[in-house]
């Protein structure tokens, strides 16, 4: 070997030790690359602009999708915790499934679970829990998680929590304060019905014409063609029913005018001209009694009316005869007693809060809130604490109220949003639940009407008179926005100067309209109503009743009424049909501003969740349907029908 060759082998000798000093000497350790998507998806990077953040944690969550290390499955985890308002959710549902780890299973279901979320949103978690082996479950009691004050004991605390709006710098939906219910009284447990109705009707007018269907010869007019009516009054009303008794009273004080043509006396020319002014004014009052027997809806009943009226009638410009107007006025006064009795079976009460709390249930359904059934002492609880504040002119005591006794209960699985307290609001401000009867009454008694003070002596002296009589009631809600009420009256007249028999029946179909967020916009009313009677007079006094023939009267009805609180309402009708023989075409406009309105009942059957309280579109299962079957509510342990 040659000495250069020797000297070259000897250089490259220094060369390859520090080649490999360079390798195994320690360099700076660089971060996997599933490390730096993490920590982008968890916070912005200084200096970078919101939305480009926004740009680069989709793309993160997507790379993520290709790695299989527990941190990018708890880091995606994380987002579908915690987001709400960004693509990167469904990115992040969409790289969970790919990785094919099933402890995302529970986070998913969630979201899932959630109907505040978008319906996109939870199609992706209910495929991504699919593809992970899983089946999505639409259970509101997914939501519930334990906080600080399920830890404290917080009375329904536990289930109150769950996801809110998610990160990204949205604000959070602040819970909104219930009112204390654990001090309200609450109502006798054997209290059926309870109502409270004080009302000022501050218009009504009625416009009629009845006109006759054949004209005599000479085309004079007779019968009444039109008449104008219009009054003031107030009305008051107290129910109170129980399991073996009840009672009721009412009051109305009425001031009436009416003017039109109803002297019915042609004159010479065919023409008529006489106009009559009658003023009236009316103070009545009735009050009833009824004892059930044992367990059965059969009962006896009592009740006894007192009407005191005084009428002004006078006639004016009657030209054919040239008589002093003044001479053709005539005031009376008369004061009646009503009393009657008799055997009756069935009840006939007002189920509108019955139908109210099964309008919240629904409502509250429909958002998959609740987490589990209301049971019936929940039920006599949220119908207690509204009928407390029924008279508030406020609805936000009622509001608050019904919130407090469903988190005290722990039926609450998160916070309402803005949308689910609107429609709660508006279920509690909602006239459409007064007056909404359920059940039968069937009474058969004997009613005697006599005067004990008219100025009259001989009006006096036949004004009066006893009939046997049988009544029948029906109500039935069809569901929460439909109504049937029927009724059917019978008298035959025994005693006094009349004698024959009256008796009319009628029937209504009412439709409750409201809006897709359950505002109430109104109702509308049809109707028939028809009678006939046979009621005979001695009008020459000779002893024999005067023989007047059998009259008859039907009538359909149409109307609109808008509600609002406490039972005030403004309505508008029309009526069509023929009077013993007569054309009867009539249009009424009435004005009520009620002031004292509010109402319980229990024991009643409830009606279907159906109709308006279905969910919005894309919120996943919906309320049933109407036409769907119906369920009977346990409300109470009282016997069906009551």
């Amino acid at each position: 070997m040659t000495g250069s060759t020797l000297i070259r082998r000897r250089s490259a000798l220094p060369a390859f030790v520090f080649t490999l000093g360079l390798c195994a000497a320690p360099r700076p350790v660089r971060a996997a690359p599933a490390e730096d998507d993490i920590a982008l998806l968890e916070r912005r990077p200084t200096g970078m602009d919101e939305e480009v953040w926004r740009t680069k944690r989709r793309e993160a969550a997507r790379r993520l999708a290709k790695s299989r290390s527990p941190k990018a499955v708890d880091a995606l985890i994380r987002i579908v915790e915690t987001e709400r308002f960004d693509a990167v959710l469904t990115i992040a549902m969409e790289s969970l499934a790919k990785i094919g780890d099933p402890r995302a299973i529970d986070a998913l279901q969630r979201v899932y679970a959630d109907r505040s979320v978008d319906a996109f949103v939870r199609r992706a978690a209910a495929d991504a829990i699919a593809a992970l082996g899983g089946t999505p479950r639409d259970d509101a009691r997914l939501l519930g998680v334990e906080g600080a004050g399920a830890a404290a004991g917080a009375p329904g605390a536990a289930g109150v929590g769950g996801p809110q709006l998610g990160a990204m710098g949205a604000a959070s939906v602040a819970p909104d304060a219930a009112e204390d219910v654990s001090d309200v009284k609450p109502l006798p447990t054997n209290v059926l019905a309870r109502d409270r109705d004080l009302a000022f009707v501050l218009g009504s007018l009625d416009l009629d014409a009845n006109v006759p269907l054949r004209r005599p010869p000479g085309g004079a007019r007779t019968g009444n063609p039109v008449l104008a009516d219009a009054g003031l009054g107030v009305v008051a009303r107290y129910v109170d029913e129980r399991q073996r008794w009840g009672f009721r009273t009412d009051g109305t004080l009425w001031a009436r005018v009416r003017n039109g043509d109803i002297t019915a006396v042609p004159a010479s020319d065919g023409s008529d001209d006489g106009d009559t002014l009658f003023i009236g004014q009316s103070l009545e009052g009735v009050g009833s009694v009824h004892v059930y027997f044992g367990r059965t809806d059969a009962h006896a009943f009592a009740s006894v009316g007192i009407s005191q009226r005084v009428q002004s009638v006078r006639v004016e410009d009657v030209q054919a005869t040239g008589i002093d107007e003044s001479a053709l006025s005539d005031t009376r006064f008369g004061l009646d007693v009503v009393p009657a009795a008799g055997l009756g079976w069935g009840r006939h009460l007002a189920a509108g809060a019955d139908l109210r709390i099964d309008a919240l249930v629904a409502v509250l359904e429909s958002e998959n809130i609740l987490t589990g059934e209301i049971p019936p002492a929940v039920r006599r609880a949220l119908q207690v604490a509204v009928y407390r504040r029924a008279n508030r002119f406020s609805t936000f005591p009622r509001l608050a109220a019904v919130l407090g006794v469903l988190r005290s209960n722990g039926l609450l699985a998160r916070e309402p949003g803005p949308r689910l307290v609107h429609r709660i609001r508006s279920v509690l401000e909602d006239p459409s639940y007064l007056d909404r009867n359920l059940g039968i009454r069937v009474r058969a008694g004997f009613l005697f009407d006599a005067a004990i003070a008219q100025s009259d002596r001989f009006l006096r002296e036949g004004d009066h008179n006893g009939a046997p009589f049988l009544q029948f009631l029906a109500g039935v809600p069809l569901d929460l926005e439909q109504q049937i009420d029927a009724d059917l009256r019978f008298y035959y007249d025994v005693l006094g100067p009349l004698k024959g028999f009256s008796t009319d029946a009628g029937v209504s179909y009412t439709r409750f309209l409201h809006t897709k967020y359950s505002d109430y916009a109104g109702q509308v009313s049809v109707g028939a109503r028809g009678g006939v009677s046979r009621r005979d007079l001695d009008l020459d006094q000779d002893g024999a009743p005067d023989d007047t023939g059998i009259g008859y009267r039907a009538l359909a009805h149409v109307g609109y009424t808008y509600a609002f609180a406490r039972g005030s309402h403004i309505a508008l009708s029309a009526d069509v049909g023929v009077d013993s023989g007569r054309l009867v075409v009539g249009l009424s406009l009435g004005l009520r501003f009620g002031i004292v309105r509010s109402g319980v009942f229990s024991g009643g059957r409830s009606v279907a969740a159906v109709g308006r309280f279905d969910a919005e579109p894309g919120d996943g299962p919906r309320a049933p349907k109407k036409g769907s079957k119906r369920r009977t509510s346990t409300t109470t342990g009282k016997k069906k029908g009551r």
